[in-house]
């Protein structure tokens, strides 16, 4: 469930059904955790490589407090920085004419953290031009999907124009090397 609340603006609020046994709580939290650290990699990276096309919310993870000391249940909800973003077909239309600084740091960025769900839904654009990664938790997946040949753009290579596609394939060649 994703929610926000009026009393705090810019923030969004994610979790999980109640319904749900004790292990699928360990599993819960252990996402939420890798999401945050996700997106903590993903920040450093962006800092470490001066990158101005990219953004990645800020993650924290809150406690919910019991709602009775004969509870002793723990649930947690992930609060998420909220960016402006554009819709689906705007995101698209961004992507097919996406300008070339900003194809060089996605393909940079995609290159090192492949394990990333790189669809549009999961990297809109937002409304000032940066290319967002809000879903983070699948950062790990590196290695694998490198051993595995998963090629660097395969979600959004069909709404980059044929010039764009061309200019990805040639970056991504030179990262290659």
């Amino acid at each position: 469930m994703v929610g926000r609340h009026q009393s705090v603006e810019g923030c969004l609020f994610k979790k999980y059904s109640n319904k749900i046994s004790k292990i699928s709580l360990d599993d819960q939290l252990a996402n939420y955790e890798c999401r945050i650290e996700g997106a903590s990699r993903l920040r450093t990276f962006i800092s470490e490589h001066h990158l101005r096309h990219i953004a990645v919310p800020q993650k924290w993870l809150y406690e919910i407090p019991t709602p009775s000391p004969h509870i002793s249940r723990i649930s947690y909800i992930l609060v998420v920085e909220e960016l402006k973003l554009l819709d689906k077909k705007k995101t698209e239309r961004a992507y097919r004419h996406i300008d070339k600084s900003v194809l060089r740091e996605l393909c940079l960025v995609l290159f090192h953290f492949r394990g990333l769900d790189s669809i549009t839904k999961n990297m809109p654009f937002t409304k000032d031009g940066r290319v967002a990664f809000i879903d983070t938790e699948h950062w790990r997946r590196h290695d694998r999907l490198k051993k595995e040949g998963k090629k660097i753009l395969s979600h959004i290579d069909s709404h980059l124009s044929d010039k764009r596609r061309k200019l990805a394939k040639k970056l991504i060649k030179e990262l290659e090397g």
